[in-house]
């Protein structure tokens, strides 16, 4: 299902974007030729099978820290998270943020694609656009790491900066945790389980982490 923030991030392409190839980058990404995604800060980069394999790159520009800050607040003070969480980021929030001269979608994309076409964007192009669309609309956190906000970032709200700065700090190891105290109550597994999380997983991680480290604190403490 089409999202309004998917589609309003793609506008720019498929407005620039002649019928003729419009309609061929549809049958590429229906067909499977768009093979590899890769979302960054800024960056959109993407392998599309043609005449040959095709490389193409969508660009803009990320949020600044100020307002990457501004954004996190009013996710959490308006209480969007449980939303975006849900795949579903509401327009109230595009409204909230415009009143702070932010922009959610951006409002400028560039691109780029190896192919001869002289014309862009090219058929490739509107391809990884269409392919994207999906993505983000089940994803809207791929949104939120295009402008350069990571999906932990959100998920930890006002306490990003001191649990993140605490995580890159050196730390016990789960296993010297265990060594250390031992709980009747519960047994701490000695396995790494954020990995069943999947996609999710590095999110996972860094939260454990800073979870056991503020527990080991604690304890020290009694």
């Amino acid at each position: 299902m089409r999202k309004w923030w998917a589609w309003e991030f793609g506008e720019s392409i498929r407005k620039n974007t002649d019928h003729a190839r419009a309609q061929r980058g549809r049958e590429y990404a229906q067909n499977g030729a768009v093979k590899k995604i890769e979302i960054n800060p800024g960056k959109i980069s993407a392998e599309v099978l043609g005449t040959t394999m095709y490389k193409v790159t969508i660009y803009g520009s990320t949020i600044p820290i100020d307002e990457k800050e501004k954004i996190i607040n009013i996710i959490h003070q308006k209480g969007y998270l449980s939303s975006i969480i849900s795949s579903e980021i509401p327009k109230e929030l595009k409204k909230d943020l415009e009143k702070e001269n932010i922009h959610l979608i951006p409002q400028k994309l560039g691109f780029n694609c190896t192919c001869p076409d002289y014309k862009r964007p090219c058929k490739h192009i509107y391809a990884v656009q269409k392919v994207l669309n999906d993505m983000m609309s089940y994803d809207p956190f791929i949104l939120f790491k295009f402008l350069g906000i990571e999906k932990e970032h959100i998920i930890l709200g006002n306490q990003e900066n001191e649990l993140l700065k605490e995580y890159h700090q050196p730390k016990i190891s789960v296993k010297d945790f265990q060594k250390k105290y031992t709980f009747s109550y519960r047994e701490f597994s000695s396995v790494e389980p954020w990995n069943q999380f999947k996609e999710n997983s590095e999110t996972i991680r860094k939260i454990y982490h800073v979870i056991m480290n503020n527990a080991e604190k604690k304890l020290i403490d009694i």
